[in-house]
């Protein structure tokens, strides 16, 4: 049931090495300019303007080019061409490979055909098991939270990569974050996470370079699983939803399932990284 990303496939079958890998995904990354960051090189925004929007895009989860114009910052003719200036420059990751001679045109197109194939029986598989749960919806709207402000606010691409329902210790390089909600039930959500992606998430969410302050980085992620989960349970306040306890940080050895009986873990994946996605209830 295993769903990969198209790099991490090839590793797996030894048509890239490690660092053909991450040499790609850093020139994929450097090439994913946000709609910001352009705006402010050609001069329609200000550093000021951007956070200010990027500031609301975290409370309304709304799109980046359209916050800009309800609030006054750009036309829509500017976000039209700030968006075809983005799709030009954006890199593919196979795109990548073949302009460094990492692999043929031919072998590309090959090996996406075959990654394409698993990747849609992975994905119906993996949607059936969501489904099957009890709070099937409420878990795939919460997964699909996740890999949108992912993206949109911690420049992270996740995509989910595996299931299970077995409880998951928390190893010494992790810390997990968590909230309690009614849906109507109990339930317990949350992320588990090494310490490397934490930083990562942190400073991107924060938009600085965070070092050798953890505490700023795991409130950093204890507010971005906050917003994460907000936007989720919108969409089910009609079915209950009464309240959502502040964040939890758990460490090493912590029994995060509790008095718990279910559990069901999303398994999460980066282009170089993993995490999980957990959920405990009765």
């Amino acid at each position: 049931m295993s769903n990969k990303f198209f790099g991490q496939y090839l590793l797996e079958l030894g048509v890239i090495n490690k660092q053909q890998l991450l040499l790609a995904i850093d020139l994929q990354r450097a090439s994913h300019l946000t709609l910001g960051e352009i705006a402010i090189k050609k001069g329609y925004l200000t550093n000021l303007q951007a956070t200010a929007i990027n500031i609301e895009q975290q409370r309304t989860d709304e799109r980046f080019g359209a916050l800009a114009v309800s609030m006054g910052h750009l036309i829509g003719k500017q976000v039209s061409e700030l968006f075809i200036t983005q799709q030009n420059v954006r890199k593919f990751f196979g795109e990548v490979l073949v302009e460094q001679g990492i692999l043929s045109k031919t072998v590309l197109l090959e090996q996406l055909e075959a990654h394409s194939e698993l990747k849609k029986l992975s994905t119906l598989k993996l949607d059936s098991a969501v489904y099957a749960h009890k709070h099937g919806k409420f878990i795939a709207d919460t997964i699909s939270m996740t890999v949108r402000l992912f993206l949109r606010i911690a420049k992270i691409n996740v995509q989910v990569s595996n299931l299970s329902t077995e409880n998951v210790k928390i190893k010494p390089i992790e810390l997990a974050f968590s909230q309690f909600a009614q849906i109507p039930d109990p339930i317990r959500i949350g992320f588990i996470m090494e310490q490397g992606l934490i930083q990562t998430v942190a400073n991107n969410f924060l938009n600085l370079e965070i070092k050798d302050n953890p505490a700023v980085s795991q409130d950093a992620v204890c507010e971005f699983l906050n917003i994460v989960l907000g936007n989720a349970l919108a969409n089910h306040c009609k079915e209950g939803m009464t309240s959502l306890s502040p964040p939890v940080i758990s460490e090493v050895e912590s029994d995060i399932r509790e008095s718990y009986q279910s559990c069901f873990n999303i398994e999460m994946a980066t282009p170089d990284q993993k995490f999980v996605l957990f959920f405990y209830d009765d």
